[in-house]
């Protein structure tokens, strides 16, 4: 990897551990794209229920458990259920159901995993989605969820603290009062309010991981590297 003329990754968390382990080539950040396929404007124009949304693999490194805690902390929902979608190791699975039911949680719902273009029938009958992990280095279901047109909750583990300036999301630490007062914010955002948030989270979904734009990244990226001599791209970090 030293000896390599570029390292490309997909976020500036990314950049930053190469750099800690030592590392000085140049660094493209370009971001992981979003396969659209199955998605259309009759999806992103679709009434939206009253849902809180986490879409994503069920492990402990997702933070499920302060979830459910922050979830069962407010005393007003708001008419809001929250549904937890994704797969995961049987026993820790079976772990999350235990919790849902031990504190009572009779608005949450445990739903089996979707993939392919059949997720974008979970992402389009949403209003906000969820991530409090304690660690990603990019998170492609957050991308997906703006690109559906959902403001996002997720926290400082991930590489996405550009939300909140974006004006589609909040950004928090790994704790549980954090994660129940961003829930109540999203709750709380009304309807015409919250429309305008989910055009705006498409809009900035779709100038940074739509494939097109994507690929003219990586092709001034590489024509960089063939003429080293001209200016770097934005997007690459060579100190």
């Amino acid at each position: 990897m030293q000896a390599a003329d570029l390292l490309v990754v997909n976020s500036e968390q990314e950049s930053a551990r190469l750099r800690e382990l030592g590392l000085t080539p140049p660094i493209a950040i370009i971001p992981n794209g979003v396969d659209l396929q199955g998605f259309s404007a009759e999806l992103a124009n679709k009434k939206r229920e009253r849902t809180i949304l986490f879409f994503s693999r069920i492990d402990p490194k997702k933070g499920i458990p302060d979830l459910l805690a922050a979830w069962q902390s407010l005393s007003d929902h708001k008419g809001y259920r929250l549904h937890i979608c994704g797969h995961g190791e049987a026993a820790y699975v079976a772990g999350i159901q235990k919790q849902i039911e031990s504190l009572g949680l009779a608005n949450v719902v445990l739903l089996p995993p979707v993939f392919g273009p059949r997720r974008w029938d979970v992402f389009a009958s949403a209003s906000v989605y969820v991530l409090p992990s304690y660690s990603e280095n990019f998170g492609i279901t957050v991308a997906e969820a703006l690109s559906a047109g959902l403001p996002v909750i997720t926290t400082r583990a991930t590489p996405w603290s550009s939300l909140p300036g974006e004006g589609v999301g909040w950004i928090i630490g790994n704790d549980v009062a954090e994660l129940a007062s961003a829930l109540r914010a999203a709750m709380d955002v009304e309807p015409v309010a919250l429309s305008r948030m989910r055009l705006k989270a498409m809009e900035y979904a779709g100038r940074r991981f739509g494939w097109d734009a994507i690929a003219r990244q990586y092709i001034e990226t590489y024509n960089w590297i063939a003429a080293p001599e001209t200016a770097a791209p934005s997007w690459v970090i060579s100190d």
